[in-house]
């Protein structure tokens, strides 16, 4: 159970203050006359009390508790916990007087079980069996986390970096203290001073990645993954700034997790130089979990709760903030954000708000871009004609570009030349205003190629020929799952284990055998096990470059992946766009496991995992063979080189 003591102060204005309070927690005594409005009948009940005048300060006890709904969040964690194992509580759960009034301080003393440890936001001061959290920052949310945490931790200047753990793991703790305050000192020149006194990595029994003001709560399994500190922690830690610095007002449009994986995961990918890899995976996945009259506004989005509404409020989101970026240069981008941090700092603001912050000096970009918050019908590019021509001894290259898009919605299309005289492609922006538009390129040299947008610096819809083979594109699709029907009994179980587990998260995959014929109006085929009756005449498709799929195994390059020793999974696409996959596993036990796996992949085309624990080995983002946007004037082959791109908040100059 919880006993507390509640000490309130508001301001002297204020003469009836109302709160609710969790139905489980029983108010034993207080210094004024508390009456009950009403008892929801749910989890919170309404309180009133009347302060008499120049009294600003109330005092409540109250025990019991909590009464939780039966909500779970990602990960299944449930609203709150309070038990003998641990303890999570939020506002949510209303444990503490909820009011319409900002929580301006705080000062939390926990007097806890023998063993436990305690975390909430603020400053730590600990003295033998009671911890005390103080802060004197404005915060939207009081949190208490308890259990048998070990605390391992180091200062970066005036700000506490720990790590808690539920098992002593002192390797575990250092490889996340080891970036942390890198990450800090990254978002404080490139947003503003940090704002908290601390910042902690907690362990969490359940398998979550949520971000809290100065901390994180980290799934136990999740925490282990080797990559986490260099993907979610960049990620939750730019949260402090975006999210929990500056609070999401939801009823006006989500703009934290959208601007929080550009300068959190799109940043990582760019500092190793796959930022365009990185865009075209992050298209890809709205392109197929948003489409076919799926996506809708970004001012209409809360948060993330299937595969279609992550496509829209971090794909979707992230995408837009690249392109204000590219309008701006990475000097105006970097000042636009360290206007919005100036300005609205423990304030609960929307998305136009947002972006009228982040473009108040450019009207004209603002009017271009205040649009695209209202769509839910995005660009669809195609590259309709491309001619080279000499007029009076110069170079011309004529292009129609068509939008099919139904919004008519302005934005800078880049187009990328390779000439005679360059081994880099030179960028031609320009403006997209029609559904169709005329390009004439005045050239010093011949063209060899042209490619529109293959950096993926516009959010749009791809081309089915532009996707890279991958399997979001089976998964998004109505695609067929073909079980192998001369498989042992256990397999031929597993599979459809596999395909129940695949169709409750993709409810249009079909289940068919490989005897069957193919479903009208499904083109999308994943050709499930090694024995299946499809899988001698599907081997020509899986062959690229160097890539050879035989009934023994896998080839690449000069790797050899046995089919014994490993499970496989491979996507190709034909230049229609029709999707096929192959999973190749051995055992029940692997299937099962790769069932769990494989709705985390699904930006790879070609994945490689250890037979009997899955482990993952290999895994390739594939290139698109087929791309309508690129066209070559020459017989022979003509590689596309980019031009390198600047990492943000590193670069001199725009």
């Amino acid at each position: 159970m919880l006993q507390v003591i509640d000490n309130i102060t508001v301001p002297t204005t204020i003469r009836s203050l109302e709160f609710s309070l969790n139905r489980g927690m029983v108010i034993t005594d207080s210094s004024l006359e508390i009456e009950q409005i009403s008892d929801s009948g749910n989890r919170h009940s309404l309180y009133r009390v009347v302060l008499p005048e120049n009294r600003s300060r109330l005092q409540i006890r109250y025990q019991g508790k909590p009464v939780f709904s039966g909500q779970k969040s990602l990960g299944q964690m449930p609203q709150g916990v309070l038990n003998a194992k641990g303890v999570y509580l939020d506002g949510s759960s209303a444990w503490y007087p909820i009011t319409n009034l900002p929580l301006t301080s705080i000062d939390l003393q926990v007097e806890q079980p023998e063993g436990w440890r305690v975390l909430s936001v603020g400053g730590l001061e600990e003295t033998s069996g009671i911890t005390h959290w103080r802060s004197r920052i404005p915060h939207d949310d009081i949190y208490l986390v308890a259990g048998p945490f070990t605390r391992y931790a180091k200062k970066h200047g005036d700000v506490d970096l720990s790590v808690w753990l539920l098992t002593e793991d002192r390797a575990l703790a250092d490889r996340y203290l080891a970036p942390m305050a890198d990450y800090l000192d990254h978002y404080s020149r490139q947003i503003g001073h940090y704002p908290f006194a601390k910042f902690a990595v907690v362990e969490n029994p359940w398998q979550t990645g949520f971000g809290m003001p100065s901390f994180t709560l980290l799934g136990s399994r999740v925490l282990r993954l080797p990559f986490i500190p260099f993907t979610s922690l960049p990620h939750e830690i730019a949260h402090n700034w975006l999210g929990n610095g500056i609070w999401v007002d939801y009823e006006k449009g989500n703009w934290s997790e959208g601007l929080t994986a550009y300068l959190a995961d799109h940043w990582m990918k760019e500092r190793r130089a796959k930022g365009s890899q990185h865009r075209q995976k992050s298209l890809q996945r709205f392109s197929n979990f948003a489409a076919e009259g799926k996506d809708a506004p970004l001012l209409d989005f809360v948060s993330r709760h299937n595969d279609t509404s992550q496509a829209i409020g971090y794909d979707k989101s992230m995408m837009l903030f690249h392109m204000i970026r590219r309008a701006l240069g990475d000097r105006g981008f970097s000042t636009a954000l360290q206007r919005l941090w100036q300005s609205h700092r423990f304030q609960r603001i929307g998305f136009e708000q947002t972006l009228q912050t982040l473009l108040y000096d450019r009207p004209e970009l603002l009017a271009r871009f205040r649009p695209w918050l209202n769509s839910s019908h995005m660009p669809r590019i195609h590259l309709q004609k491309a001619e080279h021509a000499i007029t009076n001894g110069q170079h011309q290259l004529r292009l129609l570009v068509e939008n099919s898009g139904k919004a008519r919605l302005t934005f800078q299309l880049p187009i990328y030349v390779t000439t005679t005289s360059t081994k880099v492609a030179e960028p031609h922006w320009v403006t997209i205003k029609e559904s169709a538009q005329e390009i004439i390129l005045q050239l010093d040299r011949a063209p060899l190629r042209v490619d529109v947008d293959p950096a993926f610096d516009v959010l749009r819809h791809l081309d089915r020929s532009e996707q890279a083979p991958a399997l979001n594109q089976l998964f998004a699709g109505r695609t067929a799952l073909i079980m192998p029907s001369e498989a042992p009994s256990s397999s031929r179980e597993a599979w459809q284990r596999f395909a129940k587990t695949l169709q409750a998260r993709y409810p249009q995959l079909v289940l068919i055998s490989d005897q069957e014929r193919m479903p009208e109006n499904i083109e999308n085929r994943l050709i499930l096990g090694w024995g299946n009756l499809l899988l001698k005449s599907a081997l020509p498709g899986f062959h690229r470059g160097s890539q050879r799929l035989t009934l023994d195994g896998l080839e690449v390059e000069s790797a050899a992946y046995p089919r014994k020793q490993n499970a496989l999974v491979l996507v190709s696409n034909s230049a229609a766009g029709a999707a096929t996959g192959f999973i190749g596993a051995s055992t029940p036990g692997e299937i099962d496991l790769l069932a769990r796996k494989l709705p985390h992949y699904g930006s790879y085309g070609r994945l490689v995992f250890e037979a009997n624990t899955v482990k993952n080995l290999r895994r390739d983002v594939l290139a698109p063979r087929y791309s309508v946007l690129s066209k070559t004037f020459t017989n022979q082959f003509v590689t596309l080189n980019l031009p390198t791109e600047p990492v943000l908040g590193t670069a001199e100059n725009d």
